[in-house]
């Protein structure tokens, strides 16, 4: 966000041509407006904004928990030693003075993504094992708790989950997608197998349980997924495993 029209113009051509996908806005109001329904992984503020400035729209929005997994970038030309501990304070993740170098500002970007990417990875691969939480990872995290305890509800699908992370459906649909790269049904189906296949190899329950166990209705499609994912059927995994 950056009532500078000029300046913000350079910056979304610096990110455009590193291939970094990259909105402008010059008010809060139109990012506050804006990430009801599109939320992205980063957001760089002015401070010295009209209406509203950079320091109340960090306020605003480390208010809201389903915008926790939002990194926020705080920028300035004022020399003001304050306005550092404030967006310190205030939840900013990172707080730049113009000018800056280019280059160290698209690194700064770029390790944000590969981080927050990376983690996504770790967690979604690995999805009975703790973590340090980051923003991203807390709200998948919730996702999948809230499969888990709705398993064995048939009709828990996308409307139920959305009203309980208090996020509209689409929200809730393209949050997954920018994190995980995968569609909300995808990343629910791959966490459920993943979650039986840590099961069957802990071979406590039999598959026909386990497959109730994360939710699915009919245990010859839950085999038919297994297969497909795992390019061998429960049983002969299990056997193996």
């Amino acid at each position: 966000m950056e009532d500078d029209k000029g300046f913000g113009e350079s910056l979304k051509e610096l990110l455009l041509l590193r291939n970094i996908d990259v909105s402008l806005f010059d008010s809060a109001k139109k990012v506050l407006e804006e990430i009801k329904y599109n939320q992205p992984e980063i957001i760089i503020s002015d401070i010295m904004m009209p209406e509203m400035d950079g320091l109340t729209l960090l306020d605003r929005i480390r208010s809201k928990k389903q915008y926790d997994h939002i990194s926020i970038i705080i920028i300035t030309a004022r020399k003001i030693e304050k306005d550092y501990s404030s967006s310190l304070k205030k939840g900013s993740d990172y707080f730049l003075n113009k000018p800056f170098d280019n280059e160290v500002f698209i690194n700064l970007i770029n390790n944000i993504i590969e981080r927050k990417r990376g983690q996504i990875k770790k967690i979604i691969q690995t999805p009975d094992h703790e973590y340090h939480k980051d923003k991203d990872i807390s709200f998948l995290e919730e996702v999948k708790n809230q499969v888990q305890k709705h398993s064995g509800d048939s009709d828990f699908g996308l409307e139920k989950m959305a009203n309980l992370l208090n996020l509209s459906p689409s929200a809730v649909q393209k949050k997954i997608k920018r994190v995980t790269g995968q569609n909300y049904s995808e990343f629910i189906n791959n966490f459920k197998l993943e979650r039986a296949a840590h099961l069957i190899k802990q071979n406590s329950n039999t598959i026909s349980e386990i497959s109730s166990m994360v939710g699915y209705n009919s245990l010859s499609y839950f085999s038919k997924c297994f297969k497909d994912k795992y390019r061998v059927s429960p049983k002969k995994f299990s056997q193996k495993n």
